[in-house]
C-alpha cells in the first residue's frame, strides 16, 4: 500500500504538489520532502508547523520580518498570517561513513570542541529551537512558498539513499565473518585467534586503500612488517634447519637472506595459496564501481557481464596481498602477543619453528679478552633497564668493534643486526598504541627520528657508553669528541651532527644481547627504556593533531628529506673546500659561521652546495660531510618554507619540469 501511494504521488503535476502543500496540517504524515516555489532545485525535509507566522521578526536586523525577507530577498510575496514550517536543507549526503573514535574529542583543542557544540545565534532563532538531523542547515519555510517533491515520503527517500551504504558495509562484515571461518579451515591456530578479535579490527586488516574509507590496513601492515622482521631474525639465528649454515654468515649476508624470506613475492604467494586474496576488500562505494555480490550487471545490448571489468580493475595486486598478510600478523601480535604471532606464522609457513627455550643463541664461547668489570656490567644493565647483568660473553661481544681483528671474540655486528629489528618493533608498537588515529606517514617520521644513528649516538654518549667500547681505531676518540662539540649547536639539533656509527651500533648490539640472553619480552622493555628520553621529549611537546601537521613532522625529519619533498628536483653535492674554491673561482662565497665568506684553496672544511637546473641555490661550509649536507638542506628548506616563498617553490618545480621536457625532446 505504501508503494502504491508513493507511485501515485510521484505522478502528480506541479500544480497538484503545490495544492497539497497548502493543505498541510497536523494530520499530515511527517516528515515530508518539499521544495520552495522560488527555488525548486533545492530540496528540504519538512517536519511540521513551528507555530510561528511570517510576521515574526527575522533574525537578521536588515529585514523586519520573515515576510519582508521573502519579498526583498526571494521576490516572493507571502501573507503575514502564513504559517512557518520547520525544515532542514537536504543539500548533500556523506559519501563515506566515518569511524567513530572514542578519542575524537581528545584529539581536538577545547576551542574546537566548543565550536562544534555551539549553534549560531541566527540559526537558533530562525530554527525555533528545533534540531532533527545534526549537520543539516535549518530554516523556517512559509507554507505558501512550498510545494511537495515528486517523492515526498522523506523516510522512504532517506532509506533508499542510504541503502547502498548499508548494503556496502553489511557486505564488508559478511566478508570478515567468511574470512574467519575460512581461516579456521586452513589454519586452526589462525582461526582460533581471529574468532576472538574485534570485528572492526579484522575489517581494518582486510581493507585496502582503494576502498576510500576512513580505515585501511596501512597501520597494521606497518606494525606487522616489524613483527615479521623479528620472526625471521629469530629463525635465522636459532632455527635448527638454518642455524648451522647461518652462523658463519656476515651481517650483510644475513640481511639479504632476511629480506628474501619476507619479500612481497613470497608473501603474496603464501597469501594466494591460503586463499587470503579472495577476502581482501578493494572496491570503493561509488557509482558503477560496486554492486552487491549477489547481483550481476548485464549489458542491454549483448547480455555480457558488466561486473567482470570492474572486478578485474580492483583485483588485489601482489603488493596488496603481501601487505594484508603482514597486517594480519600485526593484528595477531597486537591482540595476543609475539608467541601467538609466531604460532600463526609457522602454521602459514611464513617462518620456521623454533625450539622452546628462553636462550636465543649459544654464547658460551671463550673470550680472548678480559671480562668486563662488575661495575661496567652494572652500568650497562642500568643503561638497558634490566635487573640482571648480561652474560660476560654477550657483553664482550656487544662492545667489541670490528677493528679488533686479532681477538677471537666476534664483533658486535651480529648482535647489532638482531638489535635493529628488536628496536624497530618496540618503537612501532609504542607509537601505534600511543597515537591510535595517526596515519603511517607521521608514524614513520617519528620512528626514523627515534632509531636514527644521531639519536642512538646521543643516548650512548648521554650515559658515556663510549667508554666501554673495545676498539683499535685511533681516530674514534677524536670523532667522538667532535660529536660532543656538534651537540652544543642549536640549529636543527641532532641532524647537524656527524656521530661515529659505532656509537649507534653498540646501542643496538646491547639490545640484541638482551633479546638473545633474556628473551623477547625483556628485550622489548629494554629497548623502550633506552629510547625513553627521546620518546618523552616527543610525546610531551606534541599531541596527535600537531604531529599530523607537516610543520611539526618536518622538524623531526632529516632536513634533506624535507627539502626533497618541497623541491624533488634539487641536487645536493659535496666537495672539499679547496676543490670548491678551485672549481667555482668566480662565485666561491659560501655560508659559514652565520655569514657569507669566501672559500680558501687551503681550507680543510667540506662544502655542500644545492643546485636546481644547474643553478646553485645555496652553498654552506662545515667541518664534516654529514653536517654540511644537513645544515645546508635545513637552511634552504627554512627559506623556502616561509609562506611568502610558496611561489618560489612552485617556480623551481616548474623550471625543473620544463628542463626535463627539453632534455626528452633532445633525446627524441
Amino acid at each position: 500500500d505504501r508503494m502504491r501511494v508513493v507511485i501515485r504521488e510521484y505522478n502528480r503535476t506541479e500544480e497538484e504538489r503545490i495544492d497539497v502543500a497548502q493543505r498541510w496540517s497536523d494530520e499530515t504524515n511527517w516528515p515530508r520532502l518539499c521544495a520552495p516555489r522560488y527555488d525548486p532545485n533545492v530540496t528540504y525535509i519538512c517536519y511540521g508547523d513551528s507555530f510561528k507566522t511570517c510576521r515574526e521578526p527575522f533574525p537578521n536586523p536588515d529585514f523586519v520580518s520573515y515576510g519582508d525577507y521573502m519579498l526583498r530577498k526571494r521576490s516572493f510575496r507571502v501573507e503575514t498570517t502564513c504559517p512557518l514550517y520547520n525544515a532542514q536543507q537536504l543539500w548533500k549526503l556523506p559519501r563515506k561513513m566515518s569511524r567513530i573514535s572514542a578519542v575524537n574529542t581528545f584529539l581536538c583543542t577545547s576551542t574546537d570542541v566548543k565550536k562544534r557544540r555551539e549553534v549560531p545565534e541566527d540559526d537558533s532563532e530562525q530554527l525555533g529551537n528545533f534540531l532533527a538531523c545534526r549537520g543539516l542547515r535549518t530554516v523556517l519555510l512559509p507554507q505558501s512558498a512550498c510545494m511537495e517533491a515528486p517523492l515526498a515520503d522523506a523516510s522512504l527517500y532517506l532509506h533508499l539513499v542510504l541503502l547502498p551504504q548499508i548494503l556496502y558495509h553489511l557486505e564488508q562484515r559478511l566478508v570478515v565473518d567468511a574470512f574467519v571461518r575460512h581461516s579456521a579451515r586452513i589454519s586452526p591456530r589462525l582461526g582460533g585467534y581471529l574468532k576472538r578479535v574485534n570485528e572492526h579490527s579484522m575489517l581494518e586488516a582486510l581493507t585496502a586503500k582503494s576502498c576510500a574509507v576512513d580505515w585501511d590496513y596501512d597501520r597494521l601492515e606497518w606494525l606487522g612488517d616489524a613483527v615479521l622482521k623479528v620472526l625471521h631474525t629469530d629463525a635465522l639465528v636459532n632455527a635448527p634447519a638454518l642455524k648451522e649454515w647461518t652462523s658463519c654468515l656476515h651481517e650483510g649476508d644475513l640481511s639479504v637472506v632476511r629480506s628474501a624470506m619476507g619479500c612481497n613475492a613470497r608473501l603474496q604467494e603464501l597469501g594466494r595459496g591460503c586463499g587470503i586474496d579472495t577476502f581482501i576488500l578493494t572496491r570503493p562505494l561509488s557509482r558503477g564501481e560496486w554492486t552487491p555480490t549477489a547481483l550481476v550487471l548485464k549489458s542491454d545490448n549483448d547480455g555480457s557481464d558488466l561486473a567482470k571489468d570492474v572486478n578485474a580493475k580492483y583485483r588485489p595486486s601482489s603488493r596488496v596481498i603481501a601487505d594484508v598478510v603482514e597486517a594480519i600478523l600485526g593484528l595477531i601480535y597486537l591482540n595476543f602477543g609475539f608467541d601467538a604471532a609466531q604460532d600463526v606464522a609457522v602454521s602459514l609457513a611464513i617462518t620456521l619453528p623454533l625450539p622452546r627455550t628462553d636462550q636465543l643463541v649459544d654464547y658460551d664461547f671463550v673470550c680472548s679478552q678480559s671480562p668486563p668489570s662488575p661495575r661496567t656490567a652494572r652500568r650497562v644493565a642500568s643503561f638497558l633497564g634490566i635487573d640482571t647483568v648480561l652474560h660476560p660473553s654477550l657483553l664482550v661481544e656487544a662492545t667489541t668493534h670490528a677493528s679488533c681483528l686479532h681477538h677471537q671474540t666476534p664483533s658486535y655486528q651480529r648482535l647489532e643486526w638482531i638489535g635493529d629489528s628488536v628496536l624497530s618493533l618496540a618503537v612501532r608498537k609504542h607509537c601505534f598504541n600511543k597515537y591510535p588515529d595517526l596515519n603511517v606517514g607521521p608514524l614513520v617520521v617519528i620512528e626514523s627520528t627515534i632509531v636514527s644513528n644521531e639519536t642512538l649516538a646521543y643516548l650512548a654518549c648521554r650515559e658515556r657508553m663510549q667508554d666501554i667500547v673495545r676498539h683499535a681505531d685511533s681516530t674514534l676518540p677524536s670523532r667522538i669528541e667532535s660529536f660532543y662539540c656538534d651537540l652544543r649547536r642549536n640549529d636543527w639539533g641532532l641532524w647537524t651532527t656527524d656521530p661515529p656509527k659505532v656509537l649507534a651500533d653498540v646501542v643496538e648490539a646491547m639490545l640484541g644481547a638482551v633479546h638473545c640472553g633474556f628473551g623477547f619480552d625483556v628485550g622489548q622493555r629494554s629497548a623502550l627504556h633506552v629510547v625513553s628520553p627521546i620518546l618523552d621529549a616527543i610525546f610531551a611537546h606534541s599531541n596527535t593533531s600537531e604531529l599530523s601537521s607537516s610543520s611539526v613532522t618536518n622538524t623531526m625529519m632529516n632536513p634533506r628529506q624535507v627539502l626533497y619533498e618541497m623541491v624533488p628536483s634539487v641536487k645536493i653535492r659535496t666537495l672539499s673546500e679547496h676543490e670548491y674554491a678551485l672549481r667555482f673561482a668566480t662565485s666561491k662565497s659560501v655560508w659559514k659561521c652565520g655569514r657569507f665568506a669566501d672559500t680558501s684553496p687551503n681550507g680543510d672544511d667540506v662544502v655542500c652546495y644545492i643546485s636546481c637546473c644547474n643553478a646553485t641555490l645555496l652553498a654552506l661550509s662545515d667541518h664534516s660531510t654529514n653536517a654540511a649536507r644537513n645544515r645546508c638542506a635545513g637552511l634552504l628548506a627554512s627559506v623556502l618554507g616561509k609562506p611568502r616563498n610558496d611561489d618560489l617553490v612552485a617556480a623551481l618545480a616548474c623550471i625543473a619540469s620544463n628542463c626535463r621536457k627539453s632534455d626528452d625532446e633532445e633525446l627524441i
